[in-house]
C-alpha cells in the first residue's frame, strides 16, 4: 500500500464502524455508542486534513468519504429514531436531505460533467 492512500484507508475504517456503532446503539449502550461515533469523527477529520495537507486526494476518497458520513449519520438517526430517542420526523428530514444532496450531485455529474475537486 502507498502511503498516499492513507486517507482512504481511514475512510474505509470509518465505514466498517457502522457495524459497531448499530450494535451499540441497539445495545443501548450509549458510552460506546459516543465512543464509536467519536472515533468516526476523529478519522473523519483526520482522513480529509491528511488527504488536503499532502495533496493525496483521489477519485476513490471523493466517494468513500461521504458514503462513510452517511452511512454513519443514517445509521445512528434511523436507530436513535427507531428507539423513539428523537422524533422520526426528524429521521426522515436527515434521510431525505441526504437523498436530495445525493440526486442533486449525481443531476449535476450527468448535465454538467464531472464536479472538480479543488
Amino acid at each position: 500500500m502507498k502511503v498516499r492512500h492513507i486517507p482512504n484507508l481511514i475512510s474505509i475504517l470509518r465505514i466498517l464502524l457502522v457495524a459497531p456503532l448499530a450494535l451499540c446503539l441497539l445495545s443501548k449502550n450509549y458510552t460506546a455508542s459516543l465512543g464509536v461515533f467519536l472515533l468516526a469523527g476523529f478519522s473523519d477529520a483526520l482522513d480529509g486534513y491528511l488527504a488536503r495537507r499532502f495533496n493525496w486526494v483521489s477519485r476513490l476518497g471523493a466517494l468513500l468519504d461521504p458514503l462513510g458520513d452517511k452511512l454513519l449519520m443514517v445509521t445512528t438517526y434511523l436507530i436513535l429514531g427507531l428507539q423513539a430517542l428523537i422524533p422520526m420526523w426528524l429521521v426522515l428530514a436527515v434521510i431525505l436531505r441526504d437523498i436530495i444532496i445525493v440526486s442533486g450531485g449525481l443531476l449535476y455529474r450527468f448535465l454538467v460533467g464531472d464536479v472538480v475537486i479543488k
